[in-house]
This record gives structure tokens, sequence and C-alpha cells, in this order.
């Protein structure tokens, strides 16, 4: 790798390289610095392909990626999911980070509001209610965690929740169904 850093550096520096082959490149150089752990090059490298291509989401995840592993800002690699929203609204990968970030942090009315929100977006996927069931669940909120989990059911009769949530234990049959 270290003898391939300057050559995709000398692509990078290029201006007329066009943007598939400069997020290739990119990625390549990425992989380079994360495998050998040169994660302030990295993160500068990741700065520096957002001000090339402010509208792209890709280096807000490498972003959101070297703050979770690197620099353990949970604040910044929020952050970082946020502006990937604000350049796709409906990108799921980046709602299901942040509302998980939210859930770790115990803010879960936010995390749920995201949930919902990404239930609009993916309205057959069962996991989503059944997510949401299980925070309920949690907080005992056991209405509202009843009425998730038979819509689940009822959407899904084949479903098998824990099948859906693993590591989760399964609701006893009585509080499924009263």
């Amino acid at each position: 790798y270290g003898e391939a850093i300057p050559l995709y550096q000398k692509i990078l520096n290029r201006v007329e390289v066009s943007s598939s082959l400069f997020q290739d490149a990119t990625a390549l150089l990425l992989e380079s610095f994360l495998t050998e752990k040169k994660y302030k090059q990295a993160m500068s490298l990741v700065l520096a392909w957002q001000k090339r291509e402010p509208e792209s989401v890709a280096p807000l995840f490498y972003e959101a990626w070297l703050h979770e592993n690197y620099t353990k800002d949970p604040k910044r690699e929020m952050a970082a999911y946020r502006r990937v929203l604000v350049l796709e609204p409906a990108n799921i990968k980046a709602l299901s980070a942040l509302a998980e970030r939210y859930l770790e942090r115990k803010e879960t009315a936010r995390a749920v509001e995201i949930f919902q929100q990404m239930e609009l977006l993916a309205p057959g996927d069962p996991s989503l209610p059944l997510k949401i069931g299980l925070i309920y669940y949690d907080q005992k909120q056991y209405d509202q965690a009843i009425e998730k989990f038979q819509s689940v059911l009822k959407a899904h009769p084949e479903a098998e929740l824990s099948r859906l949530e693993p590591g989760r234990p399964v609701p006893a049959p009585d509080v499924l169904f009263p």
C-alpha cells in the first residue's frame, strides 16, 4: 500500500479527474489509510472529498465510521448522519444508524420517531414495528408494545418474532394476545 498512496494522491490532485474515477481512487486510498491505521490521514481525505463533492453522501458515511471507530465521538458521528439526511432525507442506512445511536444514548423518544419515519419509507419491513414494540416493551409501555407486536403478526402471520430480532426474548403469548 505504501507505494500506491503517492500515486492515488496524484490522481486525486488532478482537477479534471471524473467524479467516478475520483470516488474509486478515494475509496482505495481510504482503504490504504485504514489498513495502515492512518486515521488522521483518512479523516483529512474524507474532509477533502466532502469539499470536492458536497452533494455526495459517501464521504459522510466514512466520516461517521471514523468518528465511531477512531475518534469515539458520537456527537460528530451523529452529525455526519444528519448531514446525509439533509442530502437524502429517505436514506434508510443513515436513519437506522441515527436511531440506533439515540437508543444507545437512552433517547428512546427520538429513536421511536426515526423508526416511525422509516416505517413510512419501508412499510413492508416487519423489523421496524418490531423494534418500536421492543422499545415500548423495555419501557413497560405494554399497550403500545402489544399494538406493534400484533401489527407485525397481522401483516406477517408467518413471522417468528425471535427470528426478526435475534438475541431478544420473545414476550409470552399472553402478553401478545391478552
